[in-house]
């Protein structure tokens, strides 16, 4: 059942008392079509997924860095499953179809957390070859993570681990 109706079924059976709750109706629904656009994205129905998008900015979507950590973290989880070249087509489209409804400081932000999360993984697991190029990508598309001690250390330490 598309979320939209169910939300004002659910909003018509409460009490009075609870009537405040019909001021967050585009919010919901706005979150709803953006997560619903970004799931389709990630699993490759990227028209479906833009569709959806566009019905979220109709309803005066916001999407936030809180919004944008959760999605870097499914993505983390979906490189697990799949692998570093499909995650990073998912980045790419999503990205690309983000740039709709945030400004591209917020998707470069994105990028940079994927990154770093990417950069870290790679680091626990003993993939030291993998870690320079993933923090050099997070630097370069946030510069903040320059002055991250976490992020140079694990940086520095990759590259004396790969000469040894």
């Amino acid at each position: 059942m598309d979320h939209e109706i169910l939300f004002q079924r659910i909003l018509y059976q409460l009490p009075k008392e609870l009537n405040w709750l019909k001021d967050h109706v585009n919010w919901v629904n706005s979150r709803g079509y953006v997560i619903k656009g970004v799931r389709a994205i990630i699993w490759g129905r990227v028209e479906e997924g833009e569709t959806y998008l566009m019905k979220a900015l109709k309803y005066g979507v916001q999407v936030d860095r809180l919004f944008l950590s959760q999605l870097s973290s499914q993505v983390t989880s979906y490189e697990t499953e799949f692998g570093k070249h499909m995650a990073q087509n998912v980045i790419n489209n999503l990205s690309q179809c983000l740039e709709k409804l945030t400004n591209r400081a917020e998707i470069r932000w994105f990028k940079g957390v994927y990154a770093v999360n990417t950069a870290f993984k790679s680091y626990q697991h003993g993939e030291y070859a993998n870690v320079p190029h993933s923090v050099l990508s997070s630097i370069i598309n946030d510069p903040s993570y320059l002055v991250n001690r976490g992020v140079l250390k694990i940086f520095l330490s990759s590259l004396v681990k790969l000469k040894n």
